[in-house]
This record gives C-alpha cells, structure tokens and sequence, in this order.
C-alpha cells in the first residue's frame, strides 16, 4: 500500500521538531513562578535562543551549544553591565514630589552633577517645586527674621509651570529664577 503524502511527511520532518525540543532542553532558562504568563515568556526565549543557536551553526558549522549559550549569555549580561552604561549605578536624586513642612532640599552634589536642562511641555502646568519649597521653608538664599518671613510667606503665591528639569525631573519655574536657585544654592 503507498503511504500517505501527510504521513511521510511527518515522518520524514518530524525530527527536526524533535531536535529542536531536546536543544531547548538542554541548556533552559526557566525558572519557578507563580505568575502564570512567566512560563510562557521562558519558552519563548528557549525557543528565540535554540532559533539562534540553529540559524549561528548554519553559518558556522563547528559552533557548540554550551559555547553558544555561555558566549550569548555573557553578550547579554556585558551589554547591560556598568562598564558600558555609567549611568547605571551614579545615584539618582529621588525628590519627594510634594513639598510638605518634612521636605528638605535634596543633597547639593544631586542637584549640581550632571546637564540640568529646562524641557518644555506644553499640555500641562504644574506647581513650581521650589517656589512651593519657598512658601513653605522660606527663601534659603535670603534668610529673613521670623516675622518678616511669615508676613512675606503668606502672601507669596505659588507659580505653575510647564517648564521642569532634565534630570531632576521636577517642575522648576523659569520666571522667579527657581530653575538657577533650586541648582545653585547650598
């Protein structure tokens, strides 16, 4: 009896199904999660990497799975490492958002390290963080008795802004001289 076209054709590829899954096997990246959408997301890196590791040993026959793996893994972990993103490990200032009585001024090296730019943004406006750091605290720049200052701070108004900065990440008004104070002052 001739075999069926279907049939002989399964069993003429279905190795390479089979291949594919034992090299997937092989070297996993799957982990344990409770998270029901993880597994998923690590066979479809098995699968990306075991594509790679077929497509590379087309191109260079002599490539070994293990080496592959090892050199793919260190590929990654260097591209994201330290050395080449110096950014990555500086300290980032983290400013509390709203200025309450608690707030203080962030460390000066923060706010004097690295390009301070002023970025615009046109749809929206918020409090200047340093003119409402102002009203709160006083003006450190120009220290006033307490009497002046609670007379001087209660009619001071707070301005909104849609200018902040670049690294800071806070809305700092250009028209009161925030943006320059808030980076200037110790």
């Amino acid at each position: 009896l001739p075999i069926p076209a279907l049939v002989d054709d399964y069993n003429q590829y279905m190795g390479g199904v089979d291949i594919a899954d034992q090299l997937r096997s092989n070297y996993p990246c799957h982990q344990k999660s409770r998270r029901n959408w993880l597994p998923l997301w690590f066979w479809a890196l098995d699968t990306a990497v075991t594509n790679t590791y077929l497509i590379t040993r087309a191109l260079l026959p002599h490539t070994e799975h293990k080496a592959f793996c090892r050199d793919l893994a260190h590929a990654l972990v260097e591209t994201g490492s330290a050395k080449h993103n110096p950014l990555l490990h500086q300290p980032q200032p983290h400013f509390q958002a709203y200025v309450t009585k608690k707030t203080s001024l962030p460390p000066f090296h923060f706010r004097t390290t690295g390009s301070h730019q002023p970025l615009s943004q046109q749809n929206w406006r918020k409090q200047c963080w340093y003119c409402r750091y102002k009203k709160i605290h006083g003006d450190p720049k120009n220290p006033l008795p307490a009497h002046q200052q609670t007379e001087i701070l209660q009619t001071m108004k707070v301005s909104k802004t849609g200018t902040w900065c670049s690294i800071c990440e806070i809305p700092l008004c250009l028209v009161n001289q925030c943006f320059f104070n808030f980076h200037t002052v110790l």
